[in-house]
C-alpha cells in the first residue's frame, strides 16, 4: 500500500484547538472515540493528575480525543517526526492518569479497556500474529469475493485512477516491496500467454502509449 506524507495542522487551527478544547469541563464527545475511554477522560479531565501532566502532553490528550484529528496532524505541535511518536506519547500520559486514579475509579474503569487510541487508529502500524492470521484465513474460506463476476463502472475507474495519480512509494516500502518479492517464483514461469491475452496486452500498449504521446504534444 502507497505511503504518504500528512501535513501538520497549521499554527493557527492547532491553537484555536488548544483553546476550545482546554476549557471545556468534558472532553466533547467525538467519532471514533471509544464510549469507555470517552468515560474515563470525563471523570480525570478536572482531577489534579490531569494538571500535573507536562503542557505538551495535556495538549496532546485534549486535541486528539476532542477533536476529529489524527496522530499524523498532531506531529507538529508534539514536535517528533513520526505519528508513532504521538502515540507513545499519548498513551504515557494515559496511563499516567490511570495511576492516579483513586481505587474506586480504578475499578471503574479498566486500564486495558479504556487506554484506546481512536478505532480507525489503534491498529495502526501493528500485525496480527500467525496463530490470528491462520484463524481469519480459516474463517474465510469458501467465502467468494463480493466483486467476483462483477467489474467496476467507467465512472468508478476513472475515480480509482485519478486517485492514484502522482502517488509514488516511497523508498522504505519499495525496499520492502522488493525484499518481499525476493525468491519468489514468477506465476507465468513456464507458461505461455495464450495469443488472444497477447492481442489484448498489445492493444492496451498502444492505447498507452498514444495517450503519452497526446499528453506530451
Amino acid at each position: 500500500m502507497m505511503e504518504r506524507e500528512t501535513n501538520p495542522l497549521p499554527e493557527s487551527v492547532v491553537q484555536e484547538q488548544v483553546n476550545s478544547s482546554l476549557t471545556k469541563e468534558e472532553t466533547p464527545l467525538v467519532p471514533r472515540v471509544l464510549p469507555q475511554t470517552q468515560a474515563f477522560l470525563n471523570d480525570v479531565i478536572n482531577t489534579e493528575a490531569y494538571q500535573e501532566l507536562d503542557e505538551r502532553t495535556r495538549e496532546l490528550i485534549s486535541i486528539y480525543f476532542g477533536t476529529d484529528t489524527t496522530l499524523e496532524k498532531l506531529m507538529g505541535i508534539a514536535r517528533v517526526s513520526s505519528r508513532e511518536r504521538v502515540r507513545q506519547i499519548i498513551i504515557a500520559g494515559m496511563k499516567k492518569l490511570w495511576q492516579d486514579l483513586p481505587p474506586s475509579l480504578k475499578e471503574q474503569h479498566q486500564k486495558e479497556r479504556v487506554i484506546q487510541l481512536k478505532k480507525s487508529e489503534a491498529r495502526k502500524g501493528k500485525k496480527h500474529t500467525p496463530e490470528t492470521r491462520a484463524k481469519m484465513s480459516e474463517a474465510h474460506k469458501g467465502r467468494l469475493s463480493p466483486m467476483k463476476g462483477r467489474r467496476h463502472t467507467p465512472e468508478t475507474r476513472a475515480k480509482i485512477s485519478e486517485a492514484h495519480k502522482g502517488k509514488k512509494h516511497t523508498p522504505e516500502t519499495r525496499a520492502k516491496i522488493s525484499e518481499a518479492l525476493k525468491g519468489r517464483l514468477s506465476p507465468m514461469k513456464g507458461r505461455r500467454h495464450t495469443p488472444e491475452t497477447r492481442a489484448k496486452m498489445s492493444e492496451a500498449h498502444k492505447t498507452q502509449w498514444a495517450k503519452r504521446k497526446k499528453n506530451k504534444g
